[in-house]
């Protein structure tokens, strides 16, 4: 019996559990059924056709600009039992837009059935339980969640058609004794029973807007490089546990943002540019201490042009981002950062991509006095863009897609978040927030992001997070970021 065209139809198994109070044999409402084409209809069946706006992971192939972050391969389909429990569970596996839309079959002879459904990526999914068996488990901060309500017909074939729409990731459904659920941008938290007609079609796919990359629309300047802007991922779970109470904050739970186009400095802000901001009298905040203050501080005076090409360091955060806003700028956010550091969604563990380290890579895990640990040979700064992707390190380098540099070594660079937690509010609101900034009134530490000449390897990753004295610091620096549109 071959599926439906561009339907997959799927059987729950029908299996003799106990359920807390329920006994699952007895439940004849909450059985999934195989229905064919060629075959009449079950009498009393409801029949739910689901589609989405997300790309599927088989669309990457097809179009670059598409954020791998929003690609979707799996379905979760759970029948609830009256007490909210799940008492029926399903995944299905849909990786290619020919496997879309998918239906399926219920059979209901209560008056009533309710069902969630869960479209996510199957590769950042957990595992659960459900009736003891192991199930997939969607994450909720990156899965469109959709509750419903459908009305059992007596003696006939109930249709109804749902589509999950990108503007309900991060959204779960709510339960209890008023149960919502989010529907579209302008139902945000719906009634279950609504919006359920009609039958999706495959042409939604990938139709959700954020899903691919909107180029700049301003024009380029020299030494910035344009960030598209889409759906992108801040965190990352191969991170979890590296907080390490001092200056390592912890890179886990993932939560999904929007990120809209911007520019970005091609390198780290240099000595030369702050001394050109300070003699036109555009700069008069407090000036990066002096090598004659603090070893290795490459400031030597607004008159000495001896560190022109290395990057600012012991500079305090307020002065760097004052150096932004004279240049017309800001600091990036962290979700500026990662989106542009780990390839606008694609997720790379380093700017360059997956590759691991090697010494020519970047300005890292340099040897230096009293350090331990480090392995790679140089000076404890190099001029910036020293480490453009090439040939003679194996074809990688300290370069993002887009071709900015030094993301990932010389020095860490400030970001106009105060340090917080992944589990704070100010991440865990429901919903993808754009262009999110979490900031503090009373910062007692600056963020930093990339890694540094002196950190290890490791370091580099584009989702690690550290802390630095908002005093500045001889391994941080800055570079800024620039809005697309005054």
């Amino acid at each position: 019996m071959a599926p439906r065209a561009h339907n997959r139809t799927s059987r729950i198994p029908h299996t003799p559990t106990t359920y807390g109070t329920y006994h699952l044999a007895s439940l004849a409402s909450m059985l999934l059924v195989v229905a064919c084409a060629k075959e009449a209809e079950p009498r009393g069946q409801i029949i739910v056709t689901v589609g989405t706006d997300l790309p599927t992971v088989s669309q990457l192939g097809q179009d670059p600009e598409i954020s791998p972050a929003v690609a979707v391969d799996t379905l979760r389909v759970d029948i609830l039992a009256p007490s909210g429990d799940v008492a029926l569970s399903q995944t299905f596996v849909l990786p290619s837009e020919e496997d879309w839309p998918v239906s399926f079959g219920l059979v209901s002879s209560e008056p009533k059935a309710r069902i969630r459904i869960r479209a996510f990526r199957g590769e950042s999914a957990g595992s659960g339980l459900v009736l003891g068996a192991a199930v997939v488990e969607p994450p909720s901060r990156l899965s469109v969640d959709r509750l419903i309500e459908v009305s059992a017909p007596d003696e006939s074939v109930q249709r109804v058609g749902v589509v999950l729409r990108g503007e309900c990731i991060g959204i779960p459904a709510t339960f209890g004794a008023s149960p919502a659920t989010c529907i579209d941008a302008s139902t945000k938290s719906g009634a279950i029973d609504g919006d359920l007609d009609g039958a999706p079609s495959g042409s939604t796919l990938g139709t959700w807007p954020e899903a691919r990359g909107k180029p700049c629309t301003a024009a380029a300047l020299p030494n910035r490089v344009c960030i598209p802007g889409s759906y992108s991922i801040v965190g990352d779970d191969l991170l979890a546990g590296i907080a390490d109470g001092k200056d390592l904050l912890d890179a886990s739970p993932p939560h999904p943002v929007i990120v809209r186009p911007f520019w970005l400095d091609r390198t780290e802000f240099t000595v030369g540019r702050l001394r050109e901001l300070v003699k036109s009298g555009a700069f008069a905040d407090e000036l990066p201490r002096t090598a004659s203050e603090e070893a290795d501080c490459t400031w030597l005076g607004p008159d000495d042009p001896t560190n022109d090409t290395l990057p600012v360091n012991c500079i305090p955060f307020e002065s760097a981002r004052s150096a932004c806003l004279a240049s017309g700028g800001d600091l990036p956010s962290e979700a500026r950062f990662e989106h542009a550091s780990r390839g606008r969604g694609q997720q790379r563990i380093y700017p360059w991509g997956d590759e691991r380290p090697t010494c020519c890579a970047a300005a890292f895990s340099r040897i230096m006095p009293g350090q331990l640990g480090n392995e790679c040979e140089g000076p404890f700064l190099d001029p910036v863009g020293s480490h453009p992707k090439s040939d003679a390190c194996a074809g990688i380098g300290d370069e993002s897609r887009d071709g900015v540099l030094d993301l990932g070594g010389n020095v860490d660079e400030y970001v106009l978040d105060a340090p917080s937690a992944y589990t704070d509010p100010c991440w865990t609101a429901a919903g993808v927030p754009v262009d999110p900034v979490c900031t503090s009134t009373t910062p007692t530490k600056a963020l930093a992001r990339g890694g540094c000449s002196l950190c290890g390897m490791a370091r580099a990753a584009g989702g690690m997070r550290q802390t630095e004295p908002p005093s500045g610091w001889r391994t941080a620096g800055f570079r800024c970021a620039y809005s697309d549109t005054p």
